[in-house]
């Protein structure tokens, strides 16, 4: 039997065949021991949390329901990183059809590689659509998919590594364009974008914005407006989040309480450096030589590759010179192909909202637009630009190349080479570069053990003795407002033991928390005299088990720790018993031995003024409960309705000489600020020395956002300074670029760390070293 190779090599089906054996290779040649059950892409952090999240709710979700954080109050699946439909459907499959739960973590895995697998094939539709040969289109798709952003979400956040999900649509917008089925491939963008949405929330404003930014670039052609195409991209790019509102609506437990505005949204944008330079590595080290340029975070990595800096470089020239020569009607044509220039120009829209730029110059624009205020990261809009600037590069390049072959074969033939083989290098580097973050930390699935249950039958105590478990160091991510992690370690335990136990945990790790129960949650590791009885929501009296990773315990650890009894103890991590009914009586006790205090000595106290008591003689006493401010709450709030209140990025406390009693006295300073929607992260309190001159000499902060001491939606923030004869200014601050907000404030109050203070307000309230009392 003879063999026709020529017949062989012009099959229509050998390029596609060839492009997915070629993803399979470089899939299955990273990632070849996670196609199984038996290991995890990561041990701690957001990783962790994918795989925990989808394995609890799929053994013991129920509806939409999670209940293995948030304790006592669970949490929306959606809001929890679980892969969302996909977990809803593993969950149903478990409970009606036959148990898959210990194989969860196998399944997503599968899953997910096989959209790696799948997803150069959008790419190669892409390219043979702008003219490439079916070779040509096989190779450039690897080396665009070799360097994808999207990489870097494995072993991070899983549920956004779909490299396909963005090639997809582009290929959908394209037959929008040019199919007489224009409403068939309008619905299949619509379908995927609430799909993905599905999955990942994200999804749906990514493909919002490049359905919209394309109808906005492609709205006039051939020198008239295409208004039906208009209103179908209109369509699709609200129909799907509209559809996931009402479904999130009708399910979330706790609707109209989450805050509303995310504190990344200027600290995750993306950057020049992060789309147009490399992100790691030898040639990273050369232009920090170079540039001085610093290592960008994880959301901002969009890098276009060697080759796409030098189309980009190019196409700045061009521009440059249309410019200089007033070709103002050609300035934004970048390519011959109008599709494609469409496309290009939509892609640069996306880049500048990604860069955040307008909202950087204009802030009050986000007031404008509430919504946009939500989203956590706009660098990861920058995505898009990545895919479709990729491919232009390409088809830019091989139109470069043929020219110069008209001319020169040989060296048209070289550069093809050159390019090609930068291009892949560059590929081959950004997967071995994840690929070893990965295996650097080989971890087992945990999942399948049973070391905490074990660890419990040694001491004759089961997972059923207690209600749940508070990890420690404390742990707690809450809407950007609270960002507590202090121990990587204490977090992994934590989800693994919730899993392995069936027992939910105290505390959250979640962007869009309901804030009043957020608070809540963390309230175990607040101080005493911010508790109250009336407050607490639990099941029932059952203990609850604390299990702490003995790493960079502070004070707040340390004392919920000692209200505890040690019932294990290991070098890894002990685990505690805490008694709820003996932990409400001594906080109970302390409150009340405080006010039975003041009300027998309130003659004999040293009285600072007519509401101010001290237990020592001093003069370095300031207090003010801003009772000449006045604010109309909504919802009575637990500091009285007169408080600070202003609007800006620096709102000043104190400013003059602290009060003293020695040079060299240690002073306490503290506020209560509050967690109101529209402020994107919990204030800072900062204080800062100047000498005679007015010059900055010694600065101090604390961050709000990881402060322990609640109550209701209030976080009391506190800095510890020397006394010294020169002037000092207290504020709150910020540290992000939303100019103007609300920011409410009480009883601010300096004192000497030895010495404690009663102060009767005007809401007829006690306090004691500004806590409230009674």
């Amino acid at each position: 039997m003879q063999i026709n190779l020529k017949n062989i090599i012009s099959n229509k089906r050998l390029p596609i065949t060839i492009l997915l054996l070629s993803s399979f290779a470089i899939v299955f040649s990273a990632y070849s021991s996670y196609f199984s059950n038996d290991l995890l892409f990561a041990n701690s952090g957001d990783g962790l949390k994918h795989y925990y999240s989808l394995s609890y709710f799929v053994k013991y979700g129920q509806s939409w329901n999670f209940n293995g954080m948030a304790y006592p109050y669970g949490e929306h699946f959606m809001f929890m990183d679980g892969h969302g439909l996909i977990g809803k459907i593993m969950n149903f499959f478990n409970h009606h059809i036959f148990d898959i739960s210990d194989y969860s973590v196998g399944i997503i895995h599968f899953w997910m590689l096989s959209w790696l697998i799948v997803s150069p094939i959008f790419l190669f539709k892409i390219l043979r659509y702008f003219q490439l040969k079916p070779w040509e289109a096989v190779l450039a798709a690897l080396l665009i998919f070799s360097l994808s952003p999207q990489w870097h979400r494995i072993h991070g956040h899983q549920t956004l590594s779909y490299i396909a999900f963005i090639p997809m649509l582009w290929w959908f917008l394209i037959q929008v364009s040019i199919s007489k089925k224009r409403w068939f491939w309008g619905i299949c963008y619509a379908c995927s974008a609430l799909f993905f949405g599905w999955i990942h929330p994200y999804y749906m404003p990514l493909a919002a914005i490049f359905a919209l930014s394309f109808m906005v670039t492609s709205i006039y052609n051939n020198k008239k407006f295409d208004y039906r195409k208009s209103i179908l991209l209109i369509l699709i790019a609200f129909i799907p989040m509209a559809i996931f509102q009402i479904f999130m609506i009708s399910t979330d437990p706790f609707p109209g309480e989450r805050g509303y505005v995310a504190g990344g949204f200027f600290q995750y944008m993306a950057t020049f450096e992060g789309v147009f330079l490399p992100n790691f590595g030898s040639y990273f080290d050369f232009w920090k030589s170079l540039t001085g340029v610093k290592m960008q975070n994880g959301e901002t990595f969009s890098y276009i590759g060697f080759v796409g800096q030098i189309a980009f470089i190019i196409l700045a020239i061009n521009f440059l010179k249309k410019l200089f020569n007033r070709q103002f009607s050609d300035l934004f044509t970048f390519s011959d192909n109008p599709n494609l220039n469409y496309f290009v120009q939509a892609s640069f829209l996306i880049l500048l909202f990604s860069f955040a730029l307008i909202f950087q110059w204009f802030p009050q624009l986000l007031e404008k637009f509430p919504p946009l205020r939500q989203f956590r990261s706009l660098g990861r809009f920058a995505w898009i630009f990545y895919y479709v600037f990729t491919v232009f590069t390409v088809y830019q390049f091989k139109s470069w190349l043929s020219k110069i072959a008209l001319k020169n074969q040989s060296l048209a033939i070289g550069l093809t080479i050159l390019l090609t083989s930068i291009w892949s290098i560059e590929g081959y580097k950004n997967i071995q570069y994840q690929r070893k973050n990965i295996i650097k930390s080989q971890t087992p699935n945990y999942f399948l053990q049973k070391e905490f249950t074990k660890k419990l039958e040694g001491i004759n105590r089961k997972s059923t003795d207690f209600q749940a478990i508070i990890p420690v160091p404390s742990i707690h991510v809450g809407s950007d407002k609270l960002a507590i992690i202090k121990s990587g370690r204490a977090l992994a335990y934590a989800l693994r033991s919730s899993y392995e136990m069936e027992l939910p945990v105290a505390m959250y790790y979640s962007s869009r928390v309901p804030l009043e129960k957020s608070f809540e949650v963390l309230r175990w590791f607040s101080d005493d005299l911010t508790r109250r009885e009336s407050e607490f929501e639990l099941y029932n009296n059952k203990p609850f088990l604390i299990i702490s990773s003995n790493k960079r315990l502070d004070k707040s650890d340390e004392n919920l720790l000692a209200k505890a009894k040690l019932i294990y103890k290991s070098e890894l991590y002990n685990f505690y018993e805490l008694d709820i009914n003996e932990y409400k009586e001594a906080f109970q006790i302390k409150q009340r031995n405080i006010f039975d205090t003041f009300q027998s000595r309130r003659d004999s106290l040293y009285q600072i003024n007519d509401s101010t008591f001290t237990d020592k003689p001093t003069k370095a006493i300031y207090f003010n409960d801003f009772a000449d401010f006045s604010n109309d709450w909504e919802i009575p709030q637990i500091f009285g309705s007169q408080n600070y209140f202003g609007r800006g990025n620096k709102h000043i406390l104190f400013d003059g000489k602290l009060p003293y009693d020695t040079i060299g006295q240690e002073i306490e300073i503290s506020v209560w600020a509050y967690s109101n929607e529209d402020l994107p992260s919990m204030p800072i309190l900062k204080c800062e020395v100047y000498n005679n001159n007015d010059k900055l000499i010694n600065k101090t902060e604390v961050l709000g956002t990881l402060q322990t001491n609640t109550f209701g939606r209030w976080v009391r923030i506190s800095i510890k300074v020397k006394a010294t004869q020169n002037k000092h200014l207290i504020y709150l601050g910020f540290y992000n670029n939303f100019k103007q907000f609300n920011c409410w404030a009480d009883n601010f109050l300096i004192r000497p760390t030895d010495i404690n203070t009663w102060n009767e307000t005007n809401e007829k309230q006690l306090l004691y070293n500004g806590y409230i009392i009674k």
